[in-house]
């Protein structure tokens, strides 16, 4: 019966010895698996970088984009109100120019007339003159020729 035992301890070692295989195929491929899901993970976790970066990059090129658009605009706006305020600026010369020219024609023509006022009032005031200073002239004259009458008849008279 020892060949027996010695094939029950060889069975048994054989058993032992393929729970140990199993054992140990076992723990590879729960390793393997552990493994592997490890190494998915990280390839997942990369790429999920990966896209995250791709994703960050476009999101910022997008920005700088519509911050040099909004840039550009802001810049087009400005330039669109300093031509507006140039022009505003050229209009109200051009109106300041106008009004100047304008008052500067209407007291021109009142100058005019007033020079004229001035002109026609000598005007009467030295025919006035000239009338006082020839009726003057003329009442003397009168006075003269009495007097030479005067004195004719007086030596007229005293002759005789």
């Amino acid at each position: 019966m020892e060949t027996e035992g010695h094939v029950e301890d060889a069975a048994q070692d054989f058993n032992v010895k393929l729970d140990n295989a199993l054992a140990h195929r076992m723990q590879d491929h729960e390793w393997k698996e552990y493994y592997e899901g490890n190494i998915q993970r990280n390839r997942s976790a990369r790429e999920s970088v990966k896209v995250a970066k791709q994703l960050q990059s476009d999101h910022d090129r997008e920005l700088a984009e519509k911050s040099a658009e909004n840039r550009a605009r802001v810049n087009s706006d400005s330039a669109i109100a300093e031509q507006i305020q140039t022009d505003i600026i050229r209009q109200d010369t051009v109106e300041e120019d106008i009004a100047f020219e304008s008052a500067k024609k209407a007291q021109e023509m009142q100058d005019e007339e007033y020079a004229h006022f001035l002109q026609k009032r000598e005007e009467k005031r030295l025919k006035k003159i000239k009338e006082e200073r020839e009726l003057r002239e003329k009442k003397e004259r009168e006075e003269i020729l009495k007097e030479l009458k005067r004195l004719e008849l007086e030596k007229s008279g005293g002759l005789g």
